[in-house]
């Protein structure tokens, strides 16, 4: 082989690989922007910035009350806290997978399912951990079913991803905004309801609420 050619060759073979990565890179930005993704930009900078505040609020009021959620009687209180904290996190987390620039929709979908598979196996540890009594108080009745709530929002989160992930269309933006809005609903619920049961507790007990 002449030098020339040699070279020719040497040079092809990266020029290649370069391309082929180009044109995948365009490919993927092309199906980001078919799908509008860069039209959803605030909706989950909205979405992250009420997650994230709000799990700071929960911090603090919880903060208040750790000997009552932390006593053995308690245990489901503490897994109601637990899993308004996940789900407050949850949608932080899948915001910012929203918002990642340029983001190929492998990426997001991959992200979406991982994300969703792991608090939803949060979410059954939490909840096999939780006390368990032969007679549940309305209370925890009531906990049972926003358990409930989260992880069937999780499946469906965890069916769309998968699907998403075969062929990428709009529907799953879509469906998206469900499981968001259902999981910082939920969450919030879950987070106020917790506050009331455990000042009513407290002043059950003849404690005086901290300030």
């Amino acid at each position: 082989m002449t030098r020339p050619a040699a070279l020719l060759l040497h040079f092809h073979i990266p020029f290649t690989h370069e391309k082929a990565a180009a044109d995948s890179a365009e490919a993927a930005v092309h199906v980001t922007h078919a799908l509008g993704l860069e039209k959803w930009h605030d909706f989950y900078l909205l979405a992250g910035t009420a997650a994230v505040t709000l799990v700071g609020l929960l911090f603090v009021a919880l903060s208040f009350h750790l000997d009552t959620l932390l006593h053995d009687s308690k245990t489901h209180l503490l897994a109601a806290a637990r899993m308004a904290f996940m789900n407050f996190i949850y949608v932080l987390l899948l915001s910012l997978f929203f918002l990642m620039p340029d983001a190929p929709p492998v990426a997001i979908g991959g992200g979406v399912l991982a994300l969703s598979a792991v608090i939803l196996c949060f979410l059954v540890w939490n909840a096999m951990h939780a006390r368990h009594s032969a007679a549940l108080t309305e209370h925890e009745r009531f906990l049972r079913r926003r358990f409930a709530i989260a992880g069937l929002v999780l499946g469906i989160s965890i069916v769309a991803s998968i699907n998403f992930l075969a062929e990428p269309r709009h529907i799953f933006l879509l469906q998206m905004v469900t499981v968001t809005a259902v999981m910082l609903a939920n969450a919030a619920g879950m987070a106020w309801d917790l506050l009331v049961q455990v000042g009513r507790i407290r002043k059950s007990s003849g404690e005086k609420p901290e300030a």
